[in-house]
């Protein structure tokens, strides 16, 4: 069964490899008579993930600034995005930041990046190691690849893995809008029904490149741990909550939750422990238990009514600053008062 097209923009300096990478991943022969690209240029392949078939549409743009003008409308409705930089100018991986900040410009919230370090074979003219590369897309929450377009090297593994994971998250988007997208009442008000999106991310460290593009446009955060193991609640401390801090906003409501209350008997984290824990991060805390279904609704609840309230106050503290801006800049001058002295 056939699924929408995945769009999929390759990006980077000119002369990076870009038409060559697209060419050996569509299987083309002859690499040696790839051109330069004008504009902006149209490629598909059909691949299987997860089963389904998928039309893969690469968008290869030219690095020029010349050209630079036609690109942001092929950003449009792009799933996935493909950083390349040529390892052996440095140059052009010191602007993938540049083009990073460009797509952001364009491209809907939810994307994945891949960043690709290319002419991985030209080992002896490198510039970029490779660990400055992988340090700078872990960083990001970039996927990170070196590949070789001239000797197809990893270059069929850049591009699934990029497609693979775009098409897995844009799959877990629709299940969280039909499944995970309960309306809350916020203040008991109909006009005032709130629909949340709660992501269920991974907590092993394997994941930890991705992390940033969960953390990224989020409202609230839930820092879960199991009151029957310390350890849990020790890594809270000293690992997820420094992550959540360093990758969301000021106005992030932050709430730490202690699941499994009804082991009692196993409890190792007490609630006065928690307690000042939450209170030296200023963060909201509740304990719950789902087996029992013990505070797991007032919890949500609380979470959703704080990120609202502080969505609002943020927008009232805008507005007062715009139209205190207006009122000084409309204020008529002040004119000198001359002095009456004639001393």
């Amino acid at each position: 069964m056939a699924v929408d097209p995945l769009k999929t923009i390759v990006i980077g300096e000119a002369n990076c490899g870009k038409s060559w990478l697209i060419s050996s991943f569509l299987g083309k022969d002859d690499l040696n008579s790839v051109g330069t690209t004008i504009g902006v240029e149209f490629h598909s392949r059909q691949i299987e993930i997860d089963g389904k078939s998928v039309a893969v549409q690469l968008w290869d743009t030219a690095g020029q600034d010349k050209f630079r003008a036609v690109v942001p409308q092929f950003y449009k409705r792009a799933r996935a995005i493909a950083l390349v930089y040529d390892v052996t100018r440095y140059e052009s991986f010191r602007k993938i930041e540049a083009w990073f900040e460009e797509a952001q410009r364009y491209i809907e919230k939810y994307y994945t990046v891949m960043l690709i370090g290319n002419k991985m074979d030209l080992t002896e003219e490198r510039q970029v190691p490779t660990e400055e590369g992988y340090n700078y897309a872990k960083t990001k929450g970039f996927f990170f690849m070196e590949t070789s377009a001239l000797q197809e090297t990893n270059v069929e593994p850049a591009f699934m893995e990029l497609v693979q994971q775009s098409y897995r998250q844009w799959k877990r988007m629709e299940v969280v809008s039909e499944k995970a997208s309960d309306v809350i009442t916020v203040e008991e008000q109909p006009v005032n029904k709130k629909r949340a999106h709660f992501w269920d991310t991974g907590g092993q460290e394997r994941f930890d490149s991705v992390m940033p593009l969960y953390y990224r446009g989020a409202n609230a955060v839930i820092l879960a741990y199991d009151v029957t193991s310390h350890f849990s609640f020790v890594r809270i401390k000293e690992y997820w909550m420094q992550q959540a801090r360093q990758y969301t906003g000021e106005d992030c409501v932050l709430m730490l939750v202690g699941t499994k209350i009804d082991l009692q008997k196993r409890r190792e984290v007490t609630s006065v422990e928690a307690m000042e824990y939450a209170r030296e991060y200023k963060c909201f805390l509740a304990e719950t238990s789902a087996l029992k279904n013990i505070n797991v609704q007032s919890t949500f609840k609380k979470i959703v009514e704080e990120t609202y309230k502080r969505k609002l106050d943020t927008e009232h503290k805008r507005t007062s600053e715009a139209i205190e801006a207006i009122r000084i800049s409309s204020a008529p001058p002040v004119e000198e008062t001359k002095s009456s002295c004639r001393c």
